[in-house]
């Protein structure tokens, strides 16, 4: 435990917590072995270290793991903060240990005032250029991910913005969480003299998921939020969620990733097409405009403007039944991809639209290829947490050669691989994802829609694609 780092948004950049400690290899394991005997459901094992990759001792716990569940099955993936500084033995390791745990550049802000006065160091040029070259979403079954943070002194809307472009356009990173400033007991944002300093705006809000009525007491946690700055306003804050959200939508995770790979080869950038999307979001059609309404609903809603609101929310017992019913008070951006599938095949429809009138403002001219990847799309995700649909197979056929053109990694274009009589395809999940499918959904009841976002959350995305073979 312990960070090296003296990041100011982090309660870990105190000086209390700047020595790093852990304890041996064999003790480690000891533990690991102790929760597999007493676990009966959870597939998932969690590390609580900020810098996991960091020490030797490290690699040899992945290692372990990894061992692990090639001979038993457990654990399928562990989740943990990976080292802010990623190193070649790290991106070895976890190149051995494929679909075992995400790969991490931590940015937090690429704006260098920003990064300046808060104190982050991220990653090099050349260990971005690692992280691209290893873990490549068209090459790789890991994922590699980041994280932003608004709004933080000396950000704008507009650096925020240009810093997402660059995550998607040229680091490629394929999963990002941008969250939002907690100026919590501890940090140096609970200073009165920074709020003033820089016109912080707080607001409040549950913990996500920290509540809970028991045998004797009811009781939940509160998070003290910044949503707005002097550089910042409150108004650029929705705005900036919401546009998080539509990345969440149709990038990260790895969705839409052939259409994507089709707009790339054509010479697009991504973060145009999702942009277009976004300005165009309300000439959805009705479920899908609900979708996306709803969805900015839930980052104003979930914000109060001081603690005796939210004890006074939490005091009404329709309320807490709302939030056991998993309506309110837990991480939108889980939500967003939990409730995805309600609306996967419209929310397809509505990108193939949109993304054919984006090409018309390229002057790009296309046939029939948007209307086959849609078609492909809309059967290679797991949309229902149970063995039937994991078992099932789909035979289809195509007029393009997916396959192949994947195994092409994408570099020629999608009509290169036209073929007049339509190849019969199968998708399917393999062995290995459907046992691992099954075990997983086990701690995910597929009626509850809080436990369907954490199941897409949580989940590394190759598990629950299906895969594209010939027949």
């Amino acid at each position: 435990r312990g960070c090296p780092y003296a990041c100011k948004f982090c309660h870990m950049g105190g000086k209390h917590f700047n020595k790093v400690n852990h304890n041996s290899f064999d003790r480690i394991i000891k533990e690991i072995e102790y929760v597999r005997k007493y676990n009966k459901t959870h597939n998932i094992l969690n590390f609580t270290d900020d810098n996991f990759g960091m020490f030797d001792i490290d690699l040899k716990v992945l290692d372990y793991c990894q061992k692990s569940y090639k001979e038993t099955g457990w654990p399928i993936q562990i989740r943990v903060a990976t080292a802010k500084k990623p190193n070649k033995a790290f991106i070895n390791a976890a190149l051995k240990a494929p679909d075992m745990l995400r790969v991490t550049c931590h940015f937090q802000s690429l704006n260098k005032e920003t990064l300046k006065y808060i104190k982050r160091i991220g990653p090099s040029e050349t260990e971005l250029e690692n992280i691209h070259e290893n873990f490549a979403e068209s090459k790789s079954v890991n994922l590699s991910e980041t994280a932003l943070i608004i709004p933080m002194p000396h950000e704008t809307y507009e650096t925020y913005h240009a810093a997402l472009k660059k995550i998607i356009d040229v680091y490629k990173i394929e999963h990002c969480a941008v969250q939002t400033l907690s100026t919590f007991w501890g940090i140096s944002f609970e200073s009165r003299s920074l709020l003033k300093e820089f016109g912080m705006k707080n607001k409040y809000r549950f913990e996500h998921s920290s509540f809970g009525e028991f045998k004797n007491f009811n009781a939940y946690e509160i998070d003290r939020v910044c949503v707005e700055t002097n550089t910042f306003s409150e108004n650029e804050y929705y705005k900036a969620r919401l546009f998080y959200y539509f990345c969440t939508i149709f990038y990260f995770k790895r969705n839409f990733f052939y259409l994507r790979r089709y707009l790339t080869q054509l010479g697009l950038s991504t973060f145009e097409w999702i942009d277009f999307l976004f300005t165009n979001r309300n000439d959805a059609e009705i479920d899908v405009r609900k979708y996306f309404d709803k969805i900015d609903s839930m980052s104003r809603d979930e914000l109060f403007d001081s603690p005796q609101e939210i004890k006074s929310y939490w005091s009404n017992l329709e309320n807490r039944k709302k939030m056991r019913n998993g309506e309110f008070g837990f991480n939108v951006s889980h939500m967003v991809l939990g409730q995805m599938g309600l609306i996967y095949n419209k929310l397809l429809d509505y990108a193939s639209h949109n993304t054919k009138k984006f090409l018309q403002t390229k002057n790009i001219s296309f046939n029939n290829e948007v209307d086959e990847l849609i078609r492909l799309m809309k059967k290679l995700r797991l949309n229902k947490l149970t063995n039937d649909e994991i078992d099932t197979d789909i035979n289809e056929k195509f007029n393009f050669d997916f396959i192949q053109w994947h195994k092409d990694d994408f570099k020629k274009e999608l009509k290169d691989y036209y073929y007049e009589e339509q190849l019969p395809m199968k998708l399917t999940f393999t062995d290995l994802q459907k046992s691992d499918l099954k075990n997983l959904i086990t701690q995910y009841p597929k009626d509850e829609p809080v436990s369907v976002s954490k199941f897409y959350s949580r989940i590394l995305p190759r598990r629950y694609f299906r895969n594209l073979i010939y027949i």
